[in-house]
């Protein structure tokens, strides 16, 4: 019987233990994590401080004893590879565990920055939000505060501001490049949601870098610009890095990016696979590394490590980066490159956008969407996408379903989408913005 090790447990671990399972997997399987509880959406936290989502239902258990799993609480802190042992440090002390198949698949962790004062005031005022201890501590310190400052203006920045923003508090964002979610939507794009978004409230300062946070006992400001802005509470949605702190020289790995894998996961060790945001996820447009650490990719990420544990060949072909967000009552999503990363990758972009009413002009109502296709010149091949909106995400995930088959626009002129006036116009913004790019073409 092989033994077989798995050091994390999120989206990559749950589906590689569950593809095994399903597999027919009889060997021994050891989970290793520190975590009290089994899994956490961690997605869900802005929308449960905001008290749209049940912070106490975040946690899952997965009942690892009942599908024959042996659950270890404790973290990983060290692997040598020859004799095939992971030292794990819990509780109870330092052991070693044996194991035949080693998974790596042990996630990521907020980035604190390095700003003069962010240390001393960290749960004095300064939070990130990545667990549920961190939800609650937000929730207690904001009681009787008015003034938020945000660092970051990623989807989890600017859910966590407008959550702040329901709740009361006068919020500012900070970013420091020259737009919001500046790696996922074009500056067009961008400027158009940080309008609506400024329009509800948010402020929104960039491009800035923050110098120093100051305060007394506990934040009083921030330092940014040479300005000084007052807050009573700063959240850091700075990004995470990958956790694999415990992995040895020998296999190759990027301190800032990740693990590095073949198509089935495999590491530079045959016995070792990794999956999750502590692996370099690739782009499925052109095989080169992205950033995206998302749970959809993770999951595909261990069904396919799962595979290669048990001898079956197959290949994980990349991510398409598809992402959606809700802020307020605002969809955004996005799929594929930014018009700014293709020309980066050697791509010609060409690009439509179209914004309209979702329904048609007839139907009383009022619900609209603004969607951007992105394609290369040369090959016409679609190879991103952009969405605000009514439906935004909708229509992101077909082009996710044809970005990986290479698909182009006029492959896309036999794109059937259901229609009803309730619903949908017969001439959808997307194919609109499809067939704008042939005429652009020619």
């Amino acid at each position: 019987m092989k033994r077989i090790c798995i050091a994390g447990l999120g989206a990559a671990a749950y589906a590689a233990i569950v593809t095994l399972k399903r597999l027919g997997c009889r060997d021994e399987i050891t989970v290793i994590d520190p975590k009290e509880y089994d899994l956490l959406h961690l997605c869900g936290l802005p929308f449960a401080l905001e008290g749209k989502a049940d912070a106490k239902k975040l946690s899952q258990a997965m009942n690892c004893e009942q599908m024959g799993v042996r659950r270890i609480y404790g973290t990983v802190c060290g692997i040598e590879a020859g004799s095939h042992t992971v030292e794990v440090l819990s509780s109870e002390g330092k052991t070693t565990i044996q194991y035949d198949t080693l998974l790596c698949a042990t996630g990521s962790k907020p980035v604190v920055p390095r700003i003069p004062g962010v240390e001393k005031y960290i749960d004095k005022g300064v939070f990130s939000l990545s667990n549920q201890n961190d939800l609650i501590k937000i929730e207690q310190w904001i009681v009787s505060k008015k003034k938020c400052a945000v660092i970051g203006a990623g989807a989890i920045g600017l859910e966590t501001a407008s959550a702040l923003i329901s709740l009361g508090l006068d919020v500012t964002v900070f970013e420091a490049k020259q737009s919001i979610m500046p790696d996922v939507l074009d500056k067009d794009v961008s400027c158009q949601l940080a309008d609506t978004l400024s329009g509800s409230g948010m402020k929104i300062v960039l491009p800035t870098f923050i110098q120093g946070i100051e305060g007394g006992d506990s934040i009083e400001c921030i330092i940014a610009g040479g300005a000084q802005y007052d807050t009573d509470i700063c959240v850091l949605a700075t990004g995470r890095t990958p956790q694999i702190d415990y992995i040895p020289d020998g296999i190759e790995h990027v301190d800032n990016s990740g693990i590095i894998t073949d198509e089935a996961m495999r590491t530079s060790d045959p016995d070792i696979y990794a999956a999750g945001d502590c692996a370099i996820t690739r782009s499925v447009i052109d095989g080169k590394s992205i950033a995206a650490k998302l749970a959809s990719s993770s999951y595909n990420q261990g069904v396919v490590a799962a595979y290669g544990i048990l001898g079956i060949e197959r290949e994980y072909r990349g991510s398409t980066g598809t992402f959606v967000s809700m802020i307020g009552d605002i969809e955004i999503s996005a799929t594929g490159f930014t018009t700014e990363t293709a020309r980066e990758r050697g791509f010609d972009p060409v690009s439509v956008k179209i914004s309209s009413k979702v329904t048609p002009d007839y139907y009383n109502d009022e619900h609209s969407v603004t969607v951007k296709v992105i394609a290369d010149r040369k090959s016409a091949r679609i190879i991103g996408g952009q969405a605000i909106g009514y439906g935004a995400s909708a229509r992101m995930n077909i082009l996710s379903a044809v970005i990986p088959f290479n698909a182009s626009v006029y492959d896309c002129e036999a794109l059937e989408m259901a229609y009803c006036p309730a619903v949908s116009d017969v001439y959808d913004p997307l194919r609109r913005a499809i067939d704008g790019i042939q005429r652009r073409m020619k």
